[in-house]
C-alpha cells in the first residue's frame, strides 16, 4: 500500500521537528521519531518508466531521455526500452513528436506494459512501409500513420 502525501508531509514534518530540537535545544526530549515502517509484502510491484525522445524534440527533453532516436528506424531505440523493461511491470513514454520507423516493423506492446504518448493531439508513429502493431498491455494516445490505422 503506498503512503498518502499526508502521511508523508506528517512524517517529515516530525522529523524535522526532531533534528530542529536536536540542534537548536528547543526542548529536552531528544527521543528520535519512529523508524518508518517496513514497505509490506504485498504492496505490489514497483513500476519503472523509461523515456525515449524524437530526434526533434526539445533540448531539455532529450538531456533526460533514456533513449533518443535517430532521424529514421525510430523503431531500433523503441525495441531497446522494450528490452530494458523485459518483463518487469513498466510503461515506456514516447514525447510527443513523430517516429519515424522501418518497413516491416513488428511492435509488441507487451501485457505488463504501457506505452503512452504525449502531445496533442497525439504522438505519431510513422512508418516507412507496412508495420505490425499487437498490443497485450495498454497503448494510450500514439497514433500510427497508414492504411488501416
Amino acid at each position: 500500500m503506498e503512503s498518502k502525501p499526508t502521511d508523508q508531509l506528517a512524517g517529515m514534518a516530525q522529523g524535522v521537528h526532531w533534528l530542529l530540537r536536536q540542534f537548536d535545544a528547543l526542548g529536552a526530549d531528544m527521543t528520535p521519531p519512529p523508524a518508518a515502517a517496513a514497505r509490506p509484502s504485498d504492496a505490489g510491484p514497483i513500476e519503472v518508466s523509461y523515456l525515449v525522445a524524437a530526434l526533434d524534440e526539445r533540448p531539455e527533453l532529450r538531456a533526460v531521455a533514456d533513449f533518443i532516436c535517430g532521424a529514421t528506424d525510430a523503431n531500433v531505440e523503441i525495441d531497446a526500452a522494450l528490452a530494458a523493461l523485459g518483463s518487469t511491470l513498466g510503461r515506456i513514454v514516447l514525447s510527443g513528436a513523430s517516429f519515424n520507423v522501418a518497413d516491416n516493423w513488428v511492435l509488441t506492446i507487451p501485457a505488463t506494459c504501457t506505452m503512452a504518448g504525449v502531445g496533442t493531439p497525439s504522438t505519431w508513429i510513422i512508418p516507412a512501409g507496412d508495420i505490425q502493431v499487437d498490443v497485450y498491455g495498454v497503448l494510450d494516445n500514439i497514433k500510427v500513420e497508414g492504411e488501416g490505422c
